[in-house]
């Protein structure tokens, strides 16, 4: 049996909507450098995103187990810290001919969009900044120092009146999750910053030690200017 990176792009296609038809009907797709990412939609609010990892039939031996080993490394990462309301997290892995797919609920918007609509109350800004703290603490606590890609991006938002019922006067609007941790404590591992650009705070990226207490990352006031 062929694995699916040895089939035409457009039989992957087939065989990815096939096996996951159970999420939705697939209404985009999209790829990176290293990844293979299909959103499927299975009712009003009920959107999936399924990410694989994009091996291509050229690579080497070496190459393909590097990339199996980073996309373990995702899963773990993941994993542990998927217990926390505030950190986007997966709810399945389904392997489709020799790719491993992480499965997660696509939020509403990112923290960029967000921003990007118009100025946010005070409040709102404070409340979505409460919260990223709270899960980047949460992950700190787990292990997870370096996200090391935290950017508005990466910050996944839902409009709260969407997914519950609660009133016009309610005075949060935004549910908040942290998201992306590939990359998270791959300074650490491997001694160099990763990401789109190295997030981690000016001390950290100049001179590690590795001793004492290590932000997971910076949350700096910036976070809350942009905001507001």
């Amino acid at each position: 049996m062929k694995m699916l990176w040895e089939l035409p792009e457009d039989i992957q296609k087939i065989i990815v909507e096939g096996r996951l038809c159970k999420n939705g009907d697939l209404i985009g797709e999209m790829s990176t450098p290293h990844s293979m990412i299909y959103t499927f939609k299975g009712g009003d609010v009920n959107y999936v995103i399924a990410k694989g990892i994009k091996i291509e039939e050229s690579m080497s031996l070496a190459d393909r187990h590097a990339l199996f080993s980073q996309a373990l490394y995702e899963v773990n990462n993941a994993h542990v810290v998927c217990h926390h309301p505030t950190v986007q997290r997966f709810f399945d892995v389904d392997v489709i001919s020799g790719v491993p797919f992480l499965l997660s609920r696509k939020r509403d918007i990112t923290l960029r969009d967000f921003i990007c609509e118009g100025p946010v109350p005070e409040s709102e800004a404070l409340s979505i900044s409460i919260q990223i703290i709270h899960g980047l603490n949460y992950c700190a606590n787990k292990g997870l120092l370096c996200h090391q890609d935290l950017k508005p991006e990466n910050i996944f938002l839902d409009y709260i009146s969407k997914h519950f019922a609660v009133g016009d006067d309610h005075p949060i609007k935004m549910r908040s999750f942290v998201a992306d941790f590939e990359l998270a404590n791959a300074y650490l591992v491997l001694r160099r910053p990763y990401g789109s650009r190295p997030y981690m705070a000016p001390e950290q990226y100049e001179k590690f030690q590795g001793e004492g207490s290590l932000d997971f990352s910076r949350v700096d006031p910036g976070l809350f200017m942009r905001a507001s």
